[in-house]
């Protein structure tokens, strides 16, 4: 189960390292079709964390963010993080032993608070809007503080887009 102080310091640490104005190349370029992923494998093979989510699930949960990166390398679909909190399943279709399916799984991603869901949810939105990181921040820190969502996704977006406007 992930508590709120070490998600919240995962989160932290994340945008700290990448910088505040740091942009989720899905959300700026088209790149892989402008899906987030929560993890993507270098030349050599190895998973990394590649999202903001994904690097807080990296962090504080290996088993979890294993799970995910075999699940993205063999259903090649994103999903969301409140599908990564229920759970997700999918079934894909292999040659093996005479069958021609399999599935792939990954567990319910607990969580200590329902506030923190919900704020991760936000930050992930952000992020995937093209949002800085410091932006996504910015909400989760928001919501964690008992702010409206809504509220809190709408004035960060209008702030973005009259930044790009006035670019």
């Amino acid at each position: 189960m992930l508590k709120k102080n070490a998600v919240v310091e995962a989160l932290h640490r994340a945008v700290a390292e990448k910088g505040e104005d740091y942009v989720y190349p899905a959300a700026s370029s088209g790149y892989r079709g402008g899906a987030c992923v929560y993890s993507e494998r270098n030349e050599a093979g190895e998973a990394y964390p590649s999202c903001i989510v994904g690097h807080v699930i990296a962090a504080l949960d290996p088993e979890e963010f294993q799970a995910i990166v075999e699940y993205e390398q063999r259903m090649d679909e994103s999903f969301s993080v409140n599908e990564l909190i229920q759970g997700k399943h999918g079934s894909y279709e292999i040659e093996y032993g005479g069958n021609r399916y399999a599935e792939a799984f990954v567990p319910a991603l607990l969580m200590e608070d329902a506030d923190v869901e919900s704020a991760l949810s936000i930050a992930q939105s952000l992020q995937d809007s093209g949002c800085t990181w410091g932006e996504a921040q910015e909400g989760f820190d928001r919501v964690l503080a008992g702010e409206s969502r809504w509220v809190v996704e709408n004035e960060i977006r209008e702030r973005k887009r009259e930044r790009e406007q006035g670019e």
